[in-house]
């Protein structure tokens, strides 16, 4: 969405405080089940302090926590591309044709410790196919993409004493996709296969302490990566499709098992302090609030090309 005419990468997404924006593209996202948010909430003007960074809008997601009493939910979601409405386009052969699929999502959440300490664990799964043409051309006929997908969450919520309050979370979304790359069958452009990798994983401390009643304390941790990797894979005992670091193919190239690798880490560190205090015999009552946050972006990336003849 666009807020104010802000572009999409304008928006900051966060969940439990914790930033979910594309250190590269600034593309952000709340990648995570349903079953684990305890509110949503979107701003679009009035924006505290400590949300200034965003030039667009504010998507922040709260998750559930683990409490004295146990719960537990399944759900499956059975999704067929077929019901949806066919496209009119004489161009219906460069549309993927994506295969019907079930999409579990387990939960639970309780104690461990009844008063003190508590979890919450989510996970959701699901796999498809999905056939593309392999050219664009229906001579070269067409091809099957391999699609995974996983969502993990963990959740601890501790209460060590009355005026302490501590959470740790992590979460992680994960795609994998087994595809292909290339043109078809034709005798000089064979088919390329590769694995995809593109996901990503958060990982944030909350510590909140309550001086008294008046001033309180908390610091936050963050951590969000993301990653985004392409490896070749080879899929034929053609001398021709020779391995992957090799040269010597009679085309100096690599035809069967993709021709690049590439691996891409981004990487976004936050840290945040913020003091409140809150004192009512001065005039009446009054909140005053302060706060520190710093944040590191580092990228890494590596890329190799068949043959060894050019690395990044």
């Amino acid at each position: 969405p666009h807020v104010h005419g802000a572009a999409r990468n304008d928006n900051l997404y966060q969940i439990d405080g914790i930033d979910q924006n594309d250190i590269q593209t600034g593309i952000g996202e709340l990648a995570i089940s349903p079953e684990v948010i305890e509110s949503l909430e979107l701003i679009t003007g009035g924006m505290p302090a400590e949300m200034g960074r965003a030039m667009g809008g504010i998507f922040k997601a709260t998750t559930k926590s683990g409490e004295n009493v146990w719960h537990g939910s399944l759900r499956l979601d059975y999704i067929d591309p077929g019901w949806a409405e066919d496209p009119d386009s004489d161009k219906e052969m460069y549309i993927p044709k994506q295969d019907e699929y079930v999409m579990p999502t387990l939960t639970v959440r309780g104690p461990i410790l009844r008063n003190k300490l508590w979890f919450m664990l989510a996970y959701s799964w699901y796999s498809f196919d999905e056939t593309v043409a392999a050219a664009y051309n229906s001579y070269y006929g067409d091809a099957v993409n391999e699609h995974t997908f996983s969502h993990p969450f963990i959740k601890l919520t501790a209460q060590p004493g009355d005026n302490h309050f501590i959470n740790v979370t992590w979460f992680s979304q994960l795609l994998t996709e087994d595809n292909v790359y290339g043109y078809g069958n034709s005798p000089r452009e064979r088919m390329l296969w590769q694995e995809q990798e593109l996901g990503s994983s958060t990982l944030g401390v909350d510590w909140r302490w309550m001086v008294n009643d008046a001033f309180s304390m908390q610091f936050k941790f963050g951590k969000y990566i993301r990653e985004i990797n392409i490896y070749p894979e080879k899929r034929s005992d053609d001398p021709r499709d020779a391995p992957f670091t090799s040269d010597e193919t009679y085309t100096r190239r690599d035809f069967n098992n993709g021709r690049f690798w590439s691996e891409d880490s981004r990487c976004n560190d936050q840290y945040a302090l913020d003091i409140e205090w809150v004192p009512d015999d001065f005039l009446g009552r009054h909140r005053v609030k302060a706060g520190f946050e710093y944040q590191q972006q580092t990228r890494d990336e590596m890329v190799k090309y068949a043959g060894g003849a050019r690395y990044t």
